[in-house]
């Protein structure tokens, strides 16, 4: 009965990792002819489960979403499973939260850029390092159906920030890319600084928590200033001080979001002086914003400052 018709399955956290089982339920999959998309993610699959990934993928022709994240997938399996990429017409891959070795990034990568089908790819927390910075520079820069890539939460360092950069001027087609919580600092931001100003496809720019301090705002705001297509930078929980926060956020537009507060900035309002009070208060807020939200203590003096910054209304359209 459901053979002509199943296209969505979900088969999240059921504790599948024997090979056994898994065999058998490839083997059901298999029966569905027009399988769209597959949820296995949780399950606790290992490298052994990594040719049964490979002939699912190679007999399943309409499958374009896969999530296999939450496993515990290593070299063996993404390396049997890259080589299937090419032939595939897939456009979604979560690999998150599994192990990708330097061989395996490398066959995934090539495997990506030979079928130029993927438009979202997400790699979060799968233990990339700087062993794995030319795979990925490469795959950036030879696969222009990319649209969204997640490489958050890994032990990328400054070396993927240069790498990379080169990646992106190459490339036409991505429009967000996400690297929080990695460790690419000072160099690696303001090499991704550099190859933004002519990367204009880019609209969303996540680093976070990368130990970016103070040196690189300029070359940030450099970057704005060249490329107006980029609507939203975040760089919460870095090393920026109150004044570039300051400096960052009056250059918010209509059109883009910069988030650079966090619990760091909210400790510093705390024992604010007068003059920085009064330093933040010429921080113009754009007409597009319909107010101002605190939600964390301040001192008298901070208190004082904003209220007689709300009481002048020179720059809120909205009171």
């Amino acid at each position: 009965i459901l053979r002509d018709r199943l296209r969505h399955v979900v088969l999240s956290e059921c504790k599948i990792s024997s090979e056994k089982v898994f065999a058998t339920l490839v083997d059901g999959l298999l029966l569905l002819d027009d399988l769209e998309s597959l949820d296995i993610s949780g399950n606790g699959l290992t490298d052994k489960c990594g040719s049964l990934l490979a002939t699912l993928l190679q007999r399943s022709p309409k499958l374009v979403i896969l999530n296999l994240s939450r496993n515990r997938l290593g070299e063996k399996a993404l390396d049997l499973y890259g080589k299937e990429l090419g032939p595939s017409q897939l456009t979604r891959l979560d690999l998150s939260d599994n192990r990708v070795s330097v061989t395996g990034c490398r066959e995934l990568c090539s495997g990506i850029i030979a079928a130029q089908t993927i438009t979202n790819l997400d790699l979060r927390n799968t233990g990339l390092t700087s062993k794995n910075v030319e795979a990925l520079s490469s795959m950036i820069a030879g696969c222009n159906s990319l649209l969204s890539i997640n490489l958050s939460q890994n032990k990328l360092k400054e070396d993927f920030g240069l790498g990379i950069a080169g990646g992106l001027k190459a490339n036409s087609s991505i429009t967000s890319l996400d690297i929080r919580d990695n460790l690419i600092g000072n160099k690696g931001f303001l090499a991704i600084c550099t190859a933004l100003k002519t990367a204009t496809n880019v609209l969303t720019l996540h680093v976070d928590s990368n130990g970016i301090d103070d040196d690189c705002v300029s070359a940030c705001m450099r970057t704005l200033s060249y490329n107006r297509g980029l609507r939203r930078i975040t760089l919460l929980r870095n090393k920026l001080s109150l004044r570039s926060m300051g400096m960052l956020t009056n250059l918010e537009l209509s059109r883009r979001l910069i988030s650079v507060s966090d619990e760091n900035f909210q400790r510093t309002l705390m024992s604010f002086s007068m003059a920085d009070c009064i330093d933040l208060a010429h921080i113009e807020v754009e007409e597009a914003y319909s107010g101002l939200h605190l939600n964390f203590p301040l001192n008298e003096d901070s208190v004082r400052c904003l209220v007689e910054y709300l009481r002048s209304g020179k720059t809120l359209s909205r009171k």
